[in-house]
């Protein structure tokens, strides 16, 4: 077991990025409901692309109801934000531990992740 979250593989995404993050910010009936560009996913949390400023969005806070949508899966999860980071196109990245909201869930997140590594293994493979 890893107990070190920065040893876990962590999967970055490019521009075209197969996976988004839908949730509402703020939360209730006075947030807004957003779609996000995810970066990378990793087994304890995930990075997204802030592509407007969102007031309040800073360390320790919790985003609940989050969706992870990565083509026909949809993984339901609540998020504690760990940083905000200025991303060198002017927008910034905001990672996040994440936690799945049903035993379904976690292992959805599960099996995407071994699907990444399957996929990221035989990229190598083709490609040396």
């Amino acid at each position: 077991m890893q107990t070190c979250r920065r040893r876990q593989q962590r999967f970055s995404f490019g521009v075209e990025a197969p996976a988004h993050l839908e949730l509402r910010y703020p939360e209730g009936e006075n947030g807004r409901d957003l779609r996000l560009r995810v970066v990378d996913l990793s087994a304890s949390g995930l990075g997204f692309l802030l592509e407007a400023d969102l007031p309040g969005l800073e360390l320790g806070i919790s985003i609940p109801g989050a969706t992870l949508c990565w083509q026909e899966r949809r993984v339901a999860m609540d998020l504690l934000v760990l940083h905000v980071t200025p991303h060198f196109a002017g927008d910034a990245v905001c990672g996040c531990l994440f936690y799945p909201a049903s035993d379904a869930d976690l292992v959805a997140f599960k099996a995407l992740l071994q699907e990444l590594a399957v996929a990221e293994t035989t990229e190598v493979k083709i490609t040396s």
